[in-house]
Formats: structure tokens, sequence, C-alpha cells
């Protein structure tokens, strides 16, 4: 005959879901505030949120949780070696460094500030989801100053489990780039045809290129 033991959660059980059940609020109180906003957009003369709006939108949201040693901004990001990526919506980059601004107000954000990219679309047909994973690669190929010291450090870190050091400095490099994502306020027509294009991108612009090599 078995018996069940039924073991009550501890309090750092209940305290961790309770948060994240208000992280859950939370954010989907935002989410509904940004598609508000969107919608509202249709009561004014062109009926659709210009690039700007969304942009707007997108970066005060994030605004509202992001750490104080972070912000929020637009620009192209640069390289040690001069290497610009293309315009980036938004970026959330750290303090730490400086910003490049012009009299027009054009920014150049260095690459090893810049923690996430977000490409903002009002859709996201084809042309647009190709334009858009353009320009999250011209960002996250950027090669980025790292020192020689860290990365040794690192590799021999963690080269007890793991003792492929050329695939270790892979990894720390990819890791210390900034993670790029696209936001779009309407989505595609299914997932299929969204896997079948981003799929078609990456044969085209990453896998050809990497078999050339």
């Amino acid at each position: 005959m078995s018996s069940l033991c039924v073991v009550p959660p501890s309090e750092d059980d209940i305290v961790a879901d309770s948060r994240g059940e208000l992280m859950y609020r939370w954010f989907s109180d935002l989410g509904n505030e940004i598609s508000t906003a969107s919608a509202a957009s249709h009561h004014f003369k062109h009926g659709t949120l210009t690039g700007d709006d969304r942009e707007s939108l997108i970066a005060n949201a994030i605004e509202r949780f992001l750490p104080k040693k972070q912000f929020v901004s637009s620009g192209k990001l640069f390289n040690i070696e001069g290497k610009l990526s293309l315009q980036q919506d938004v970026v959330v980059a750290d303090h730490d460094y400086p910003i490049l601004q012009s009299n027009s107000g054009a920014r150049l954000i260095p690459v090893e500030s810049a923690a996430v990219t977000i490409e903002v679309k009002s859709a996201l047909p084809k042309n647009e989801l190709f334009k858009s994973l353009h320009n999250c690669h011209s960002a996250n190929s950027l090669p980025i100053a790292i020192s020689s010291g860290f990365i040794e450090n690192e590799v021999n870190r963690v080269s007890w489990y793991n003792p492929n050091r050329d695939r270790v400095k892979g990894q720390i490099r990819t890791s210390l780039m900034p993670k790029t994502y696209v936001y779009s306020f309407k989505g595609p027509r299914s997932a299929k045809s969204l896997r079948d294009n981003m799929a078609e991108w990456i044969v085209e612009n990453i896998a050809k290129k990497q078999l050339a090599y």
C-alpha cells in the first residue's frame, strides 16, 4: 500500500510565486496599454502610427522598468574599428560609455554598451521581416572589444566541463553581443509563414556565407 506525503510550500516558494504573478499582471497591463495606444491612432488623420510614434511607444514602455544604469535611445552602433551597424529603432544601453551625437540628433552608440536592440514594425510582411533581420544582424555581428585576459580567465574557469577552448571563446563573445529583437504591432499571417520566411533569410544571409568560408 503506497502512501502520499504532501509537503507544504516553503515561504520562499510562496514569495517566488507571488512575485511571478505580480510581474505577469504588471507586464500584461503594460501590453494592454501599448495595444490601446496603438488602436487609438486610428482616430487620427493617417489612421496608423508613424515610425516615430511606434518607437516612442515601445521606448517609453521599456523605460518604466529599466534599472537606472541603463537608458533607451535609438541610433547606430559602432565598434573600436569604426564599423557601423544599420540604424536601430530602439537601443537599450549602459550609461558607462560615451554616446556620440550630432547637431541633428543622430546618435552613435558603442556596441559594448548596447544590451538590446529592437526593430519596431506596424506589421510584419516578408519584406519588412527581412529588413528587420538585416538590421538586427548588423548590430550583433559587429566585432566587440574584449581583453584577451578576460577571455582566457573565463575559458579557464569553465574548461573543466568544456575542454573545447575555441568553442568556449566563441560562446563568450556571443554572450557579450547585444541581443536583438523584432516587435510588430500586427503579427504575421501564421506561425508557419514566419518560420518559413525566417528560414529563407537565414539560408540566404547566414548559411551560404558560412559555407563560402
